[in-house]
């Protein structure tokens, strides 16, 4: 009976709830540095990206945004740690890269202007041709769900379509290649406002498929609005880090980035 008292007395309560797990890093970049020629474009960068995250870095034009996803996507030397899934991405070629999971949508958008936007989509289905699948209507089929303008527009050619349907079909093509990691740079450039709205909306969405986002914006308040977590850079470093909806608040990026009518009084963190 003491033996059986003391065992009640260790039970946790049934009402406890237990503690939140935080889910696992799909990117962490620590003391990142690059360069063109003896211009530092990265400095002692650090980040990280949790798995089903949006993580945005906002910054003016030049603080070198570009040039992380591109030293994160293998088009650009670096110096530093740059861990995928646990795993180093140093000496992985581009391929190599796509093929583990990592896509980037960079702001040119690098479409194939004289194809057709079905045949656009099916070169993203590209990595999962050469493991062997050949279901390539099945592939392209959730895409068109989830950008239903471009089921519509299948059988024009790219040049055709505009600013914000070249942007559905960028996004379309890189989530065909499945990726874990999918890198977003200046998706709102050359948009109109309501466009613009039209792809956070989308952007933010696509939480539903799992997979994680770096997204690179000058748009800071749509960019804040649509993130979990956000690095503000400036001249190749990190300035400032935070919860998305805290910064959005922060009178320093208000001041920078937002315009100072929405400030916060009390708010009053350096950048």
């Amino acid at each position: 009976m003491m033996k059986a008292a003391v065992l009640h007395e260790i039970e946790p309560p049934s009402s406890a709830v237990p503690a939140a797990v935080e889910k696992p890093y799909v990117l962490e970049v620590n003391r990142l540095w690059a360069s063109y020629g003896r211009i530092e474009a990265l400095r002692n960068l650090s980040l990280r990206v949790r798995a089903g995250q949006i993580v945005t870095i906002v910054g003016a034009n030049g603080a070198g945004k570009s040039t992380l996803l591109n030293a994160l996507m293998g088009t650009m030397p670096c110096k530093g740690e740059m861990l995928y899934e646990g795993q180093s991405l140093h000496g992985s070629s581009i391929e190599e890269r796509v093929f583990r999971g990592i896509s980037l949508v960079p702001e040119t958008r690098e479409l194939f202007p004289d194809m057709s936007v079905y045949d656009n989509l099916a070169l993203g289905a590209f990595t999962s041709y050469v493991r062997g699948e050949r279901n390539l209507a099945q592939q392209i089929g959730p895409v068109f769900e989830r950008f239903p303008r471009l089921r519509e527009r299948r059988n024009q050619n790219a040049m055709t379509l505009s600013g914000g349907e070249r942007q559905m079909l960028a996004l379309g093509r890189a989530l065909l290649s499945r990726p874990r990691l999918l890198m977003l740079d200046e998706p709102s450039l050359g948009l109109a406002p309501l466009i613009v709205k039209d792809i956070f909306e989308m952007i933010g969405g696509l939480r539903s498929t799992g997979v994680s986002i770096l997204l690179v914006e000058q748009n800071a308040r749509a960019a804040l609005k649509a993130a979990d977590y956000a690095y503000v850079m400036e001249n190749g470093e990190v300035k400032l880090e935070g919860a998305a909806s805290e910064l959005i608040n922060d009178a320093s990026v208000i001041g920078a980035y937002l315009g100072r009518r929405s400030a916060s009084p009390g708010s009053s963190r350096p950048v």
